[in-house]
């Protein structure tokens, strides 16, 4: 985005239907620099905002216990169809008793079925073939996404984990798969994050995970820092074109990095205030009530 400063005095004209303009003008107040950046429309996607763990696989405890359990099915099941090899292997004249064969037989036949339902289960948690090979450049994340937006999760979307730690570190990646199952409990799908060069987070870690969903779509985005809050309301300065920024309340939507999505309110191409925003509301808070 292209900045330019400008040196203007605190006097604001309000736009917003909150604070109705009048035509006697406000005392002045002293001059103070303020940043200024154009909106312009960029290509994003809406985000959600969910709670996050590290994990050493990218496993939940129940998808991990089944992926554990199909492993010791499979187990048996080898073993079961070597026993029942080797015995149907004998010649007649090794006089094998006819009844440990049939034992045999009905072991592989209970190994197999016990092999093809812990499958089932694992499957159905995204965990039969899901366990991380170690890979010393990645850490893996579980977050946890409400059930209604399960089905705009795509594979490979960007993502990043802000960790709960001093300084709150930043973490790039992407969703490795969409989410395999919703818990009934929490009414949350676990969704597997892979992030890169994070070797100071720990197994067990918590902290915000930002996902990227729905289908991207060009939209109208200003610095975050250019967007001020009146009782939750938001709003931006723009630049009236004669030396005046004008308070203009705004809709927003998605956030990305430093910037943030203007929905509704402002057009791309308008001049916004972005450091010294606050400052501003401020300013013109002042002056409102010094004239009640």
């Amino acid at each position: 985005m292209t900045r330019a400063r400008l040196v203007v005095l605190l006097v604001v004209a309000v736009a917003c239907s909150t604070h109705p303009s009048s035509d006697q003008a406000a005392p002045p107040a002293k001059a103070a620099l303020v940043d200024t950046a154009v909106a312009v429309v960029e290509r994003i996607a809406d985000v959600v905002r969910v709670p996050g763990v590290v994990s050493p696989d990218g496993l939940t405890p129940e998808t991990r216990d089944a992926h554990n359990d199909l492993l010791s099915a499979e187990a048996r099941l080898r073993l079961a169809t070597q026993q029942a090899t080797r015995l149907r292997a004998l010649s007649p004249s090794d006089l094998s008793p006819r009844k440990d064969l049939e034992a045999a037989i009905a072991e592989e036949t209970s190994a197999r079925a016990a092999a093809l339902r812990a499958r089932q289960v694992a499957e159905n948690l995204g965990g039969a073939d899901e366990v991380a090979a170690p890979d010393p450049n990645a850490v893996w994340i579980v977050a946890r996404l409400p059930q209604e937006l399960v089905l705009q999760v795509r594979a490979g979307a960007p993502a990043s984990f802000v960790a709960d730690v001093e300084s709150r570190p930043t973490f790039r990646g992407a969703v490795v798969a969409p989410p395999a199952y919703v818990d009934p409990a929490s009414r949350t799908a676990p969704t597997r994050v892979r992030v890169e060069s994070a070797e100071q987070l720990l197994p067990g870690m918590t902290g915000a995970v930002q996902i990227e969903v729905g289908v991207p779509h060009d939209a109208v985005v200003v610095p975050e820092i250019a967007v001020v809050y009146d009782d939750r309301h938001p709003l931006v300065f723009v630049d009236d074109g004669r030396g005046g920024l004008v308070e203009t309340a705004i809709e927003i939507g998605a956030r990305r990095d430093d910037r943030i999505e203007v929905t509704r309110g402002l057009a791309a191409g308008a001049r916004v205030a972005s450091t010294g925003a606050a400052t501003l509301l401020s300013a013109a808070r002042l002056a409102t009530a010094g004239e009640q």
